[in-house]
């Protein structure tokens, strides 16, 4: 009887020794990769934050300037705001349009039904009005809402611990500062600089100053974030299209 033998491969045990290397680095490295994955999540969040107030403040300033403009009947007016406002921007009551404007651009201070004189709200008064939501106005979106709250859940192992995005709408400064340029009868060197959006309280101006703030809690300073976009929108009434019968 012939006997067979087969030969059998082992694991040498070098291979063994950088098997169980190999295997250490890996298990050394995991946290890491996993800190690394964790951290590019909150990046990523934050990135969808940033473009959540973007978009934000593009729908707000499609909304009417004021209250006193909202009335989806008519036209928006150009409405009259107080005497801290440049009275180079009033209005002939009379003739219904504003210095400086032709009549042909159809902006007008009197609706259709005959209502003028609309006053713009009072710098105390911005906000939300009795029976909203709806929204309808600019300054109704004042307020901080929150996108993420998960110290509220307990989960304090994550870098961020809130991100709320905050709109604050005041009037702004709307002269322009004096001594210069061809309407300022002080200068005449073709320059008009204005104050920018400086807020001011002391009344309504032909400007609304419009601010969402993105902020990040985080007990990471890496990722502890403010992020402010700012804009304006102005008392400029609305046009209504020509018709012509035929």
């Amino acid at each position: 009887m012939v006997m067979s033998m087969k030969m059998r491969t082992a694991a040498a045990m070098i291979e063994l020794i950088f098997a169980l290397v190999i295997m250490g680095l890996v298990l050394m490295s995991a946290p890491k990769l996993i800190s690394t994955a964790t951290k590019s999540s909150f990046v990523g969040l934050q990135q969808e934050a940033i473009t959540e107030a973007a978009s934000h403040m593009n729908m707000i300033l499609g909304y009417h300037w004021d209250e006193g403009d909202t009335n989806e009947e008519y036209p928006d007016p150009i409405l009259i705001v107080s005497t801290t406002a440049d009275n180079n921007l009033s209005f002939f009551k009379l003739n219904s349009w504003r210095i400086g404007t032709p009549k042909e651009s159809s902006r007008s201070i009197i609706r259709e039904d005959g209502t003028k004189n609309i006053n713009a709200t009072a710098p105390a008064n911005l906000g939300k009005d009795a029976g909203e939501p709806p929204e309808d106005d600019v300054d109704d979106f004042i307020g901080t809402y929150v996108l993420q709250n998960v110290a509220a859940a307990g989960k304090s192992d994550v870098a961020d611990k809130q991100i709320s995005v905050a709109t604050t709408v005041s009037y702004a400064l709307d002269s322009p500062v004096a001594g210069t340029g061809p309407y300022d009868t002080t200068g005449g060197d073709g320059i008009i600089s204005f104050n920018g959006l400086a807020d001011t309280t002391a009344g309504s101006t032909n400007i609304k100053h419009v601010t969402v703030t993105l902020t990040s809690t985080s007990g990471v300073d890496e990722y502890a974030k403010q992020i402010v976009l700012q804009a304006f929108v102005c008392n400029i009434g609305a046009y209504k299209l020509a018709s012509k019968a035929f």
